[in-house]
């Protein structure tokens, strides 16, 4: 189960909250996405958050979170030419991943459009020696509604 973080509750057909979720805030981010920490690997993830995710009936279009300092970034899911979706965004502090085709996967599977660590300090494993600081600019988040259906991006 989801325990104190109560993730199942996102899944509960018998729920009325849980059919109208458009933007899900949770501390920590689904498992495989910005969850790499330099030094020990994968960390800090919910693979049960990411099963509800992929399991709900109702896209759930925009997933913020925190928590893994080393991987702050965003991804965006876009329309291309000939109905192809593409991939936009990455990790914007520490190394990147290669997580670009798990990520295309999860979030073409479970209907997400954007998704983002927004953690702003940076991170011990990345620098270990490093004073904390600020490890970017904060992240202007827009969503429009048009047309029955949410759109979201980033103003990086």
């Amino acid at each position: 189960g989801g325990g104190a973080w109560c993730y199942e509750n996102i899944l509960r057909p018998d729920s009325k909250d849980a059919a109208a979720i458009d933007v899900l805030l949770s501390h920590v981010p689904p498992r495989g996405v910005f969850d790499r920490m330099p030094i020990i690997g994968s960390w800090g993830s919910s693979e049960f958050l990411r099963h509800c995710i992929m399991r709900r009936e109702k896209a759930i279009r925009c997933h913020l979170f925190g928590h893994v300092h080393a991987q702050r970034g965003f991804w965006s899911l876009k329309e291309a030419e000939q109905r192809k979706r593409v991939l936009q965004g990455g990790v914007e502090y520490a190394k990147r991943t290669g997580d670009e085709q798990y990520v295309l996967e999860i979030m073409e599977a479970s209907g997400l459009h954007f998704m983002a660590n927004t953690a702003l300090a940076s991170d011990r494993t990345v620098n270990l020696f490093g004073k904390k600081r600020i490890a970017g600019t904060p992240r202007v988040i827009n969503g429009i509604y048009k047309k029955g259906k949410w759109r979201f991006d980033a103003n990086c």
